[in-house]
């Protein structure tokens, strides 16, 4: 893969208040051989600042961002393209067979009787891409410290996930039909489910994995932030975060549980997270100052003294609510072969599951200690310098 990016930029002031950012961006990705080849990857930007007095500051901003595809992305196309290597999905008794005769372990060669399945990319191929839309507010309330309000709509597009494009359409299964779709017991997670028979468009194939650009996704967030900058010592951030964000695939290899009803899928993301708090300092300890600021040290000074001075402690604390969880039913209830090989159980959508809340704190310290000099250094114009540094954190 050969990567060729570049971009031009101007920043334009208007007025001794306001200000203009303009730029625009190319990115070009030469894909592997196979994949379609998207040059159309052209990334406009526009940023504005305007402070209509020394204690406010209002900013907005719009632009295009062309995404990379990651190697892991494409992988399963190029290995597993039928020619290279292929798949095969065993399930029911031919899959309980299989993992006796193997005793647990892998197949030496492949299985008789089992359909080939393999991977391969859409032939529309495009660079994945987000259009980033953001407008905020700054104050000026005290000496150092400011309050901070921000608002961000992020729309992501030709986002990467992988359908199975060999099903036939599913049939709501039934205790009359359930033999014929190649279910002899049906669980009471597939009675009245959609379910897709063994049969496939393409019969030299069990299923075809076609990587494609179809998925998509929507980001709504605003955050605040108070915000004090270093002075007596002492510097934080607190930030708060409430947002939204839905899509219809997280990730490249994220199948859908029925290909013929895409709208199905779309949902509250897995890496949607409703709200977030975060804060975090810097704060050097006020022992030993007046040595620092060249007051003569008392020769009587603690050990107490010397041992803390010259201290800094950064703590970060996070607050943040759970992620959604896709639920599944541990079996491959529909028959999609779907990675994973489960579906989500009756009347429950994607991602309808919350992980409990999270909360972290950690706790960074650092400790300078000065090595006295023994004797005055000497000036010279000698031709080789040698420089040594020693650094040590705990």
């Amino acid at each position: 893969m050969t990567s060729v990016g570049g971009f031009v930029q101007d920043h334009w002031s208007l007025a001794r208040q306001l200000t203009v950012d303009l730029g625009v961006r190319y990115d070009f990705e030469r894909l592997p051989a196979g994949f379609n080849q998207d040059r159309n990857n052209v990334n406009p930007r526009i940023g504005l600042a305007w402070s209509p007095s020394p204690k406010w500051v209002f900013r907005a901003g719009y632009g295009v961002f062309f995404d990379r595809y990651v190697l892991a992305t494409l992988a399963r196309a190029i290995e597993r393209n039928g020619s290279e290597a292929f798949e095969q999905v065993a399930d029911g008794n031919v899959a309980a067979s299989l993992f006796a005769t193997a005793q647990g372990g892998p197949l030496v060669a492949p299985a008789l009787g089992i359909a080939p399945s393999i991977f391969q990319p859409d032939s529309r191929m495009a660079t994945p891409h987000s259009q980033q839309t953001s407008a905020g507010t700054e104050y000026l309330l005290a000496k150092s410290l400011t309050l901070r309000a921000d608002y961000l709509f992020v729309r992501g597009l030709r986002l990467p996930r992988t359908v199975n494009s060999n099903l036939l359409p599913p049939v709501v299964l039934t205790v009359a039909n359930a033999l014929s779709l190649g279910v002899p017991n049906p669980t009471p997670q597939q009675i009245g489910r959609e379910v897709f028979s063994p049969g496939r468009l393409n019969t030299q194939f069990s299923d075809i994995y076609v990587l494609q650009n179809s998925a998509s996704s929507t980001y709504n967030g605003i955050s605040f932030t108070l915000n004090r900058r270093m002075s007596d010592e002492l510097a934080f951030s607190a930030s708060y975060t409430l947002s939204k964000t839905f899509d219809d695939a997280s990730d490249f290899d994220e199948q859908p549980q029925n290909p013929f009803n895409l709208r199905a899928e779309n949902a509250v993301s897995r890496q949607h997270q409703q709200q977030r708090f975060v804060f975090n300092a810097l704060w050097e300890l006020p022992i030993g100052d007046e040595e620092d600021k060249g007051g003569k040290a008392e020769e009587s000074t603690s050990w107490l003294t010397q041992a803390f001075s010259h201290i800094e402690v950064a703590p970060i604390l996070t607050l943040e609510s759970g992620r959604p969880v896709n639920p599944l039913t541990g079996l491959d209830s529909n028959q999609s072969h779907a990675f994973p090989l489960s579906a989500r159980p009756l009347s429950l959508g994607r991602n309808s599951l919350n992980t409990p809340a999270l909360a972290t704190m950690d706790l960074f310290g650092s400790r300078s200690t000065p090595i006295p000099e023994f004797r005055q250094p000497v000036a010279g114009t000698g031709a080789r310098q040698i420089q040594f540094s020693l650094d040590f954190e705990f």
